[in-house]
């Protein structure tokens, strides 16, 4: 059996650790204390991953969330690390403190010259060093790419065109945390009245995000469906400041100047802004829209709401993958997620999730749902059982540990 430590350098949203830090106190913890009640309380598919790989035989695993700047302070006082290394540097003095053979990134913003230079200096026997993309991505974060031994991607048609382009990728499918529902018993949270309808997550204009999800919300919210809504909504400057680029890009491109936005890296990078609409909300989407719920809360909101809708950011093209479809089986709500060519490996339409071709489609399927309610009920449970058999975080780790132990006798 192949021994190795692992390490992943992740982050956290920032919604999510403001609101655990203004509900803590970690002033007086130590690091691995601050650790260990940031981690068990995340329930992120980052530390589920890591906690389940440390529950397997022969690894040893860890986070570095490069974003939880109390735990990276925390980190810095207890080693004795000078206040004049950087934020991202000091990520690089944990990994060499640990002496991982595997490092997992997913924190790309990090990957500037000068870190690169640093970690393959200072970790020159690291053995294997992965990424993790299930995100759009530009020209600027493609070229970091070529660091990496392999790419894993939650969605199916990422993985073909890393491959295309010359990339080692493999997928790795998101899951659920089967451990969530025994917390949901006993952990105390705030009530969310039943939700007959519930829809939570990013709601993000342009290219490769929710252009399609807005439009889908806006027309439940014109037909009066009983809609719950909990978004991650831009605000307006940032709308306008996209529409800005977009129309930049757009208007540098018809002058056949193309060639500026390559060699002028500003520019380069707000490149994808030029390739689809950015809109708005509608004042009664804003109006009808609270702000997003994390860790438990939100499996509590998913927990009590009959259905949950969901749809596939632009980026997925025509696969589905996102996190979504599997918290919301896990916690047992019945799942409405738009119909994709891969759809039949993860769940099975109509028996234990709800699929839609298009928006009337969609419209129709709610109707029949809410009209339905026995019918619906019986098959949230059948998503839910599916889920916790197939789409586990412990089944995705057991796949992870063979892919990495293969790789890593490959490399030997």
């Amino acid at each position: 059996m192949t021994k190795y430590r692992f390490a992943r350098v992740t982050n956290y949203y920032p919604q999510y650790l403001e609101r655990f830090y203004s509900n803590s106190t970690h002033v007086n913890l130590s690091y691995e204390q601050h650790y260990s009640s940031l981690i068990e309380d995340s329930l992120e598919s980052a530390s589920s991953y890591t906690k389940a790989l440390n529950k397997l035989h022969d690894v040893e695993a860890m986070d570095i969330i490069s974003n939880a700047l109390p735990l990276q302070q925390a980190w810095r006082v207890q080693n004795n690390i000078s206040e004049s290394v950087s934020n991202d540097l000091l990520i690089i003095e944990q990994l060499v403190k640990f002496q991982p053979d595997v490092v997992w990134i997913d924190d790309f913003n990090l990957m500037k010259d000068e870190w690169i230079s640093s970690f393959k200096k200072r970790l020159s026997n690291n053995k294997l060093i992965v990424g993790h993309i299930c995100a759009p991505f530009g020209s600027a974060i493609e070229k970091k790419f070529s660091h990496f031994d392999i790419i894993f991607s939650c969605i199916p048609c990422m993985v073909e065109e890393l491959r295309g382009k010359g990339f080692k990728s493999h997928l790795l499918y998101h899951s659920f945390d089967s451990e969530i529902l025994e917390k949901l018993k006993t952990t105390e949270l705030k009530k969310f009245p039943p939700s007959q309808l519930l829809f939570s997550g990013s709601l993000y204009s342009g290219a490769g995000f929710h252009n399609k999800r807005v439009e889908y919300l806006e027309s439940f919210i014109q037909r009066g469906f009983p809609l719950t809504l909990f978004g991650n909504l831009e605000s307006v400057s940032k709308i306008r400041s996209k529409k800005l680029f977009r129309s930049v890009i757009r208007l540098i491109k018809a002058l056949g100047l193309g060639i500026l936005i390559q060699k002028i890296s500003f520019l380069k990078s707000k490149e994808a802004y030029g390739d689809s609409p950015v809109t708005g909300y509608s004042k009664s989407l804003r109006n009808a829209s609270y702000p997003p719920v994390f860790g438990l809360s939100l499996f509590k909101l998913m927990q009590n709401a009959d259905i949950t809708f969901n749809i596939h950011g632009d980026i997925a093209g025509n696969c589905a993958g996102n996190i979504r479809m599997f918290e919301v089986t896990g916690a047992g709500s019945c799942l409405l997620t738009d119909d994709k060519e891969n759809i039949n490996e993860l769940f099975v339409p109509g028996k234990e999730i709800v699929t839609y071709t298009g928006l009337q489609d969609c419209i129709d399927k709610i109707q029949w749902l809410l009209s339905h309610p026995n019918e619906c009920k019986q098959i949230a449970q059948a998503g839910q059982q599916r889920t916790l058999h197939d789409h586990t975080v412990k089944v995705r780790a057991e796949l992870l540990n063979a892919l990495i132990i293969e790789e890593l006798k490959n490399k030997n």
